[in-house]
């Protein structure tokens, strides 16, 4: 027996809602759990995205010191604490500017209701960007505060300050981020909005030209590898005629396998959209990569530009061309894997591994069945695999893993031996790394020893 339950819709209008039990109390627990799932989606993207930014600027920082007294003076890879302090007076201010606007009541007279839920899902990506920003302000500050300390006494104020009220801001804009997801649900029918969705998509499949591969993942993985591989030696031999130095060829080879990369998954994510017509789908999920590519290829005119000789003029036009050049794999890379081939012929990877997503979430629309969530132990697998930098905390969550996998049905292997595997090299590396200290680092200059 379901009863109804009235909860309240975006701009006052109410939604129904059929709980299993007909108790108040599940329709509490339902929410919760929606609106907790939603929240860790979104933070963990923000996180995920903004560690792996500070990641990339470390990195570029690191390698364009390579060639000792031709060390690239590059700029820090992490934001001071003023600088984080003046980005949080903006991020701030916006992060509750948006809860406001998102929990606004609609106005009746002049907004349909439709009209309210496509406005708070376009605020709704913007709030997911606040949050994106936010989580690197955070890291980035706080690695910057910690190196600073290392040297002497550890400020704490400096290290948390900052960070933590970037953290706020992450929350809050995550928290409009998934109001506005929320809201959209509720205020939507699900029957309509399925119908209308799985006629969008079988539209979008009969866009894809060729013939069905029928393996997509592995078509995906094999050509964009060799692909990659190939443009990147070509485009970083060309990059070191222009630029000789072994330090700047390196950062070439390593942010063009990343760019690439970021590349590729971003085009897996949005044509699958542009084939529905998801304009504001594919622009959302453009934006953090593209944002990540124009500072990848500035750090890396500024490695160049350092790196090479001749006239200022020179130096700046190499510069140029190499910061450009780093794009190039990238570009090159995705078209060859998207271009149709013939009607005759497979479908290139990207859109055949489209198609086969399509296809998927079709048949799922067409059984009314959603997508199944993961089992608990395979989280904590994935993310003792993400803190596998840690590894306390690691060996932890996979010990959780571990522990929760037993009696499960679901007794897949390869995750929990790749945690236990990753969490293990991690550890070893980084005990290397610790014991080997003193020769690398006279090695590389930071030290003298006596």
């Amino acid at each position: 027996m379901s009863t109804n339950s009235t909860v309240g819709g975006i701009g006052g209008m109410p939604s129904r809602r059929t709980t299993q039990g007909g108790t108040a109390a599940e329709a509490v627990v339902f929410a919760e759990t929606a609106y907790s799932r939603s929240l860790r989606r979104t933070t963990t993207r923000a996180i995920l995205t903004g560690g792996l930014l500070v990641g990339m600027l470390a990195i570029v920082a690191g390698l364009s010191r390579l060639g000792g007294d031709r060390a690239t003076p590059v700029s820090p890879p992490t934001i001071a604490v003023e600088q984080g302090g003046a980005a949080l007076a903006v991020l701030l201010p916006a992060s509750i500017a948006l809860q406001v606007l998102l929990r606004m009541p609609r106005d009746r007279e002049s907004t349909e209701p439709e009209d309210a839920v496509a406005q708070r899902q376009f605020w709704g990506r913007v709030a997911a960007i606040v949050a994106l920003a936010s989580a690197f302000v955070a890291l980035s500050a706080c690695a910057n505060a910690f190196v600073a300390s290392i040297p002497g006494a550890l400020d704490v104020v400096r290290l948390f300050g900052v960070p933590a009220g970037a953290t706020l801001a992450m929350l809050i804009a995550a928290d409009a981020a998934t109001l506005a997801e929320t809201q959209a649900e509720r205020l939507s029918l699900p029957s309509v909005r399925n119908e209308k969705e799985l006629d969008r998509i079988r539209t979008a499949i009969t866009r894809i030209p060729g013939r069905i591969d029928p393996h997509p993942t592995v078509s995906l993985i094999v050509q964009g590898g060799l692909a990659g591989a190939i443009v990147i030696a070509l485009c970083s031999w060309i990059a070191h005629t222009l630029v000789p130095h072994a330090g700047a060829t390196v950062v070439f080879a390593v942010f063009a396998t990343i760019v690439t990369a970021f590349a590729v998954a971003t085009a897996v994510q949005v044509i699958p959209a542009a084939l529905q017509a998801r304009v504001l789908d594919a622009v959302t999920v453009l934006l953090p990569p593209a944002l990540i590519a124009v500072v990848v290829v500035l750090e890396g005119a500024t490695v160049s530009m350092s790196a090479s000789t001749g006239s200022d003029l020179a130096r700046y036009f190499a510069g140029v061309v190499y910061g450009l050049l780093i794009a190039v794999p990238a570009v090159v890379t995705v078209a060859l894997l998207t271009l149709p081939r013939g009607p005759k012929r497979v479908s290139p990877p990207v859109l055949a591994y489209a198609r086969a997503g399509l296809c998927a979430r079709a048949e799922r629309l067409a059984q009314s069945t959603p997508k199944a969530e993961p089992e608990p132990w395979r989280i904590f697998a994935t993310a003792s695999i993400v803190m596998s930098i840690v590894p306390p905390v690691a060996v932890v969550l996979a010990l959780i893993a571990t522990w929760q996998r037993r009696g499960r049905e679901d007794t897949g292997r390869a995750l929990i031996t790749g945690a236990w595997t990753t969490i293990m090299v991690a550890a070893l590396l980084e005990v290397a790394l610790l014991v080997l200290l003193p020769f690398y680092g006279a090695a590389l200059g930071w030290f003298t020893l006596r």
